[in-house]
Order: C-alpha cells, then structure tokens, then sequence
C-alpha cells in the first residue's frame, strides 16, 4: 500500500445505506480511493486493520458485508502467495469521473 491517501470518497448511496455500519463506509472509501489502474484494490485485512484501528476479523467481516450489499466483487488469485483483489461495483459516472480526477493528482 504505497498510495498517499489525501482523502476518502464515499458515494452517497453508500453513505445513505441503513445496512451498513459506519465503519464499512469508511472502509468502502479507502478501498475506492486505493485502487489501481487495472480497477482493483489489494490492500490485506492487516493493512486496513492497521488503518481504521480495528482487527483484522471485523475488516474481514466489513468486507463480507460490503460483497452481499453489492458494492464490491472479490477474487483470490496467486502471485508468489495468495493474494486478494476487490473490485468496485455499480459506481455512479460521476464517482468513475470523480476517482479518475483524483489518481491524476
């Protein structure tokens, strides 16, 4: 995770979201504000942890959550060890426009 986050971005249909936790949000922002060119984010459970200053398990479980409301996909693939990429879901054009501003920063 080498990317200097200046900021998050939470999409308001997200934040406007009843079934997720406050923290889900957050944690759905660093991941759109970390993704990578290719439009995945593969940042671990420890490095969010570390992050947010919650454990490991409840990012895991954020994550869980974040997956069964839609807003992210996941794949696991092997790259010299096993490696997790989330993908983004259903963005609005104005989030897309709005991510690519700011990997142009």
């Amino acid at each position: 995770m080498n990317k200097k986050i200046k900021g998050i971005l939470i999409p308001i249909d997200v934040m406007k979201n009843p079934n997720l936790s406050l923290t889900a949000k957050f944690l759905y922002g660093f991941i759109l504000c970390l993704l990578e060119d290719e439009g995945y984010c593969c940042v671990t459970n420890n490095q969010f942890a570390q992050i947010l200053k919650i454990s490991p398990i409840t990012v895991s479980n954020l994550i869980q959550k974040l997956v069964k409301e839609k807003y992210l996909t996941k794949e696991l693939g092997w790259e010299n060890k096993k490696v997790r990429y989330l993908y983004p879901i259903n963005l609005s054009e104005e989030v897309k426009k709005e991510l690519e501003r700011k990997q142009k920063e």
